[in-house]
């Protein structure tokens, strides 16, 4: 049998494996600061996260990657981690897992906890300043220590779900951003409130009127913001799936304006950086296209020269873009826009035309020869 001694040497031992170098922890506060946690020592809690977890790991090759190089290693780590600020540690799972039994725990972590983070952050714009203080509370507590939040609400959970009417309200099957943006929903007491009832009972009845006011205030000022960030996010990672320069409406405006397709992926790269740092007003929640946005930017000369100014170079091959536009076939016209399909038969003569002048340099090589194959078919022949 292995001594408690013995154990706590091993111990020692890989936590001395996993020491941060020098400059480590400053270059973790930066990249956790611009994903979105700004609470003080964020850095230091989430080295202590990782730390933990890997120390406690069993996943053997995991904890050789993180010792070869802990910086590198726990930067990225922290990286990626800081998107989810309310992430809750497999340890606590664990934990409320052999107290409840493992599939409370599943439930918990995968359906009640998303949920109950979004009816904070929605109870955020309460108009009762009590309300909204107590959800930037329980979120800020949250962020702050996920795992033991997520414990005490297990905890609640455990009790509101023997009793009548919790299991069996619609509120249950909402998902997250249902909970979050939803116009209307059903009467419900999320187990945060009451989480808030007990532990902030005693500083926020302590509260002066105006005080409560102030916080409930910033309280949504925050909320307003996140859901901006999160209505950016949103807008650009679908713009980025489905390019605004291969669509029909864009393609045209854009020929009409003297744009050349090159000139055009330049002016959308810009503007989606602009729309990922905050710099172009989507509606909330993201559910309508930048389209109309990047379209008026475009067609505004000084907007537009201010995107010609931003954007960055594209990491572009011409010789390989030659070859392979040389080498097309109709078959490439098969996976061509929807929107494109008003001009279909012309495509097999556009296309001959067009290959030949771009690999013949008659034409720039293009940096997406599906835009710029629009670009061909909007400004030759008939419509």
């Amino acid at each position: 049998m292995v001594d408690v001694e013995a154990k706590a040497e091993l111990l020692r031992r890989r936590v001395a494996a996993l020491a941060l170098p020098e400059g480590a922890m400053r270059e973790a506060e930066e990249v956790v600061a611009a994903a979105g946690m700004r609470l003080p020592g964020a850095a230091e809690e989430l080295r202590k996260e990782w730390l933990n977890d890997m120390v406690a790991s069993t996943d053997a090759a995991e904890f050789r990657h993180a010792s070869r190089d802990p910086g590198r290693h726990f930067v990225g780590w922290a990286s990626e981690r800081a998107k989810n600020r309310f992430h809750v540690t497999w340890r606590a799972v664990d934990a409320v897992a052999r107290r409840l039994g493992a599939d409370v725990a599943s439930r918990l972590i995968l359906v009640v906890w998303p949920q109950e983070i979004a009816w904070a952050q929605r109870m955020r714009l309460s108009e009762n300043p009590v309300i909204a203080t107590k959800a930037a509370m329980f979120l800020r507590e949250t962020e702050g220590g996920p795992a033991k939040t997520f414990s005490r609400i297990a905890d609640i959970y455990s009790e509101a779900a023997v009793r009548a009417g919790y299991l069996d309200s619609p509120a249950q099957d909402l998902s997250p951003s249902d909970i979050r943006f939803g116009a209307s929903l059903p009467d419900f007491n999320p187990l945060f409130l009451r989480y808030a009832a007990r532990s902030y009972a005693q500083i926020v009845g302590s509260m002066p009127r105006d005080k409560l006011e102030k916080l409930a205030a910033r309280a949504a000022r925050d909320e307003r913001h996140e859901r901006a960030e999160a209505s950016s996010a949103s807008a650009v990672a679908s713009a980025r799936r489905f390019p605004m320069r291969r669509m029909l409406s864009t393609v045209t405006v854009a020929a009409g304006l003297g744009l050349s397709s090159n000139e055009l992926v330049l002016a959308e790269e810009a503007f989606l950086a602009r729309a990922a740092a905050g710099r172009v007003e989507i509606d909330e929640g993201g559910r309508r296209s930048l389209q109309s946005a990047f379209v008026a930017a475009i067609a505004d000369p000084l907007t537009r020269a201010g995107l010609f100014e931003e954007a960055p170079l594209p990491d572009f091959d011409e010789s390989q873009t030659l070859w392979e536009i040389a080498n097309m076939d109709r078959r490439w016209l098969a996976a061509l826009p929807e929107s494109y399909s008003k001009w279909s038969h012309r495509f097999a003569t556009v296309m001959e035309s067009w290959q030949s002048d771009i690999v013949h340099g008659r034409r720039e090589a293009p940096y997406d020869p599906v835009c710029d194959f629009g670009f061909q078919l909007a400004t030759s022949g008939d419509e």
